[in-house]
């Protein structure tokens, strides 16, 4: 004669399988759409302005070059002053262009360079969309096996 357990089940499964894909749509958005304050917060170009009216007197930085924060980019020359100024990197990351060379006239808030910064927001988001929508699918597969 055959044993009948009365088993009952519990949807944790399911509870779980909808947190992770709840989760996994969220970061999905936030690392292939993301919105303006995403954007505004972790840009993914930084330009490099100048800070007055000069002349470009030395270019320090090339493109594919790396630059921690705070280093010199480009020497200013600035008029009116008999000082050279120093234009320096916001944030750490890889030159992407430069846009002006030795001799230049800038302006006030020219963009001199352009940074692409060392931020992982956008990596780290895409793989773990794809880790927790993957966890969701397990989890409602497994949901459904035991039901």
């Amino acid at each position: 004669m055959t044993r009948k357990y009365d088993v009952h089940t519990t949807k944790d499964f399911l509870v779980w399988a909808l947190i992770l894909a709840a989760l996994g749509l969220w970061f999905l958005k936030d690392g292939w759409a993301p919105s303006a304050a995403v954007k505004e917060r972790h840009p993914r170009e930084v330009f490099i302005k100048s800070d007055t009216d000069g002349q470009v007197g030395e270019v320090l930085v090339r493109p594919g070059m790396a630059v921690a924060t705070n280093q010199p980019v480009i020497r200013l020359l600035p008029y009116h002053t008999n000082e050279p100024g120093v234009i320096t990197a916001q944030v750490r990351g890889d030159v992407l262009r430069v846009l002006v060379k030795k001799s230049d006239d800038v302006k006030r808030d020219q963009e001199l360079a352009v940074v692409q910064p060392d931020d992982s927001f956008y990596t780290f988001n895409k793989s773990l969309s794809i880790l927790f929508l993957l966890g969701a699918a397990t989890c409602a597969v497994i949901h459904k096996a035991i039901r």
